[in-house]
């Protein structure tokens, strides 16, 4: 399966939830594979996260790699992630 296709299948699983607020969606490489980098909300029992995830395909092994914060932590929170998102490597 492409990355595109699991990423829409997570999608689809994701809007099936109330709290469920998509914000971002990026095409992006990591490590020379393409990947998708989303971003969302999820409201539950009175709290809302903001959540970053990166999906990565390589044969038949996806990569889910996800990174959540309160939303007031998110600037500080992203760019944690976003440092350890650029340095995985696939050997």
């Amino acid at each position: 399966m492409s990355v595109q296709t699991i990423f829409e299948e997570e999608k689809a699983n994701l809007a099936t939830l109330d709290g469920y607020t998509p914000i971002s969606e990026e095409d992006m490489f990591l490590d020379g594979m393409p990947a998708i980098k989303h971003v969302f909300t999820l409201a539950a029992d009175g709290a809302t996260v903001k959540v970053m995830e990166v999906l990565l395909v390589k044969g038949a092994t996806l990569w889910f790699m996800p990174s959540e914060c309160a939303p007031g932590c998110w600037g500080y929170s992203r760019d944690y992630f976003d440092t350890i998102v650029g340095s995985f490597h696939l050997h």
